[in-house]
């Protein structure tokens, strides 16, 4: 079976040790330097493994609410970095990404439209920003049939340790299942597909534990999620969505339209417009205790 075929059987393809080596160490020593300045503003210790240590104190000063977030900087840094800039661009990366969205099909000159590419911190025992099952066809550019790569950088990935993402093995299948906006935790509000849906759809579940260097490109209707990082190291991803813009009923929107655009299709959309109206592309909202069921 090739790759194609693999991935619209299964919804995803893994590409071990996949990615060059010498820009993973590039990308890697240009985070973990963000993040010791970040140490040093703070006066904080640097230790053997200062990226886990100072990423893990960050966020508990960020949670005083006085005080500055580095967090935050660190991660709108890091996503506009060249050195991870060039690992989501890469030629051999973009050359399988061009097949499986299907623009080879159109135009193997074409290249796809990097949506959005970004760097996750998830420290430890720390779930405020923890996703339900969803499919990124709910966060990505409508009709674009994107392709949503999830790779690790400076950790491992393993279930047991600090999480990973899993995936409902051919859920693709499904088409696009209806979102709810759902209530992550106390402090995070995000469309996901209700635990009652899940529940019936009788397909395997697969766990990925991978190393820096490997990737997961998947499809937009992929059901997935991550679990939660009860580990003791941070985990760090890689997350870059590629769209087909040659489709006939391609829609190009900007982020603030793309976002209110999937919120008002939800199931309790109407339910929940003054969660909607409150939204802000920069953060969330404001201040949602009395908002959204």
């Amino acid at each position: 079976m090739d790759l194609l075929q693999e991935y619209n059987e299964n919804g995803f393809v893994v590409l071990k040790d996949f990615l060059d080596k010498s820009k993973i160490e590039s990308l890697e020593n240009a985070i973990k330097s963000n993040i010791k300045f970040f140490m040093e503003k703070n006066n904080l210790k640097i230790t053997e493994n200062f990226h886990d240590e100072g990423i893990i104190q960050l966020n508990k000063i960020r949670k005083q609410k006085n005080q500055f977030d580095s967090i935050q900087v660190i991660y709108n840094t890091i996503r506009k970095l060249p050195e991870f800039q060039q690992i989501i661009s890469d030629e051999k990366l973009i050359k399988i990404v061009k097949e499986l969205c299907g623009i080879n099909q159109i135009n193997k000159n074409a290249s796809p439209y990097i949506w959005e590419g970004f760097i996750r911190i998830d420290p430890p025992k720390d779930n405020t920003y923890e996703l339900k099952w969803h499919q990124e066809s709910y966060f990505t550019l409508p009709n674009s049939n994107a392709v949503q790569l999830w790779a690790p950088i400076i950790n491992e990935t393993k279930k047991e340790e600090n999480g990973t993402m899993t995936v409902i093995e051919k859920s693709i299948k499904l088409g696009e299942v209806p979102h709810h906006i759902v209530r992550q935790n106390e402090n995070y509000i995000s469309e996901s597909i209700i635990d009652e849906n899940v529940k019936n759809i009788n397909l395997p579940k697969v766990n990925f534990s991978m190393k820096p260097g490997d990737v997961i490109l998947f499809h937009q209707h992929l059901i997935h999620k991550t679990f939660a990082n009860n580990g003791s190291k941070v985990r760090f991803t890689m997350v870059a969505n590629y769209s087909n813009p040659y489709l006939e009923d391609f829609k190009f929107m900007n982020e603030e339209e793309v976002v209110i655009f999937h919120k008002k299709r939800t199931v309790n959309a109407e339910e929940n417009m003054d969660y909607i109206n409150a939204f802000s592309k920069k953060g969330g909202v404001k201040d949602f205790k009395t908002i959204a069921n």
